[in-house]
């Protein structure tokens, strides 16, 4: 593991930015772990029936997964990784989740060093989520032209990544957004990062000023 400057990120975008990309190349150059909410609680699903049951029902009425449920999981794994250097995807799309996640990394022994935003107009955001599939077996993300599932992988589209669901969704997204960040800019800690351009490139430009 990397002796890095900042030891604790959060990476937000907009919808079809590239984040869960963006960190996992992260993880391959830097040593990064990467704590997903989506992915912790599809593990806890795996190992609790009940819990996923729970979980189940909110999805299934169309609600989402209220924050002390999320965020008692993510407490759980940050607690696994006590000495790593952690990149935090989806977990902030709220603005009742600062608080929150302020105070589980608090309780962890941490604090939120670094705020990644990967900007990207709605236009080029509708027109990536259009060609963006996942594989249901691991719930990995792929972009059938910037980043295409390995032969052999079958892969579904989203239903909300239908354009019509799509629109809403940025409607929601941008309602969101604006305080997060602003939060985040008056703690001097967020990073505006131009998604549009080659993957590679915007990665190279992260490890650069994450390696200062």
């Amino acid at each position: 593991m990397e002796n890095l400057k900042y030891k604790t990120i959060v990476v937000l975008g907009i919808l079809g930015a590239g984040k869960d990309t963006q960190a996992e190349l992260l993880e391959k150059k830097l040593g990064y772990t990467i704590i997903s909410s989506g992915e912790v609680l599809r593990q806890k699903c795996k190992a609790d029936k009940e819990f996923c049951n729970k979980v189940q029902h909110y999805q299934d009425s169309g609600d989402l997964v209220p924050n002390e449920i999320v965020f008692d999981v993510l407490k759980e794994n940050l607690d696994k990784h006590v000495d790593e250097n952690l990149l935090l995807t989806g977990v902030v799309r709220r603005f009742p989740q600062v608080e929150m996640l302020d105070k589980i990394l608090k309780d962890s022994g941490r604090k939120l060093d670094l705020v990644v935003f990967l900007e990207l107009s709605d236009e080029d955001a509708i027109d990536r989520l259009s060609k963006r599939v996942y594989d249901p077996k691991t719930g990995k993300t792929y972009h059938m032209e910037f980043n295409p599932p390995a032969e052999g992988i079958e892969v579904k589209r989203r239903a909300d990544d239908e354009p019509e669901s799509i629109k809403l969704r940025l409607v929601r997204y941008h309602e969101a957004i604006n305080g997060i960040l602003d939060e985040y800019e008056k703690r001097s800690i967020l990073l505006r990062v131009s998604a549009k351009g080659n993957i590679n490139e915007i990665s190279d430009s992260l490890v650069d000023f994450l390696k200062k």
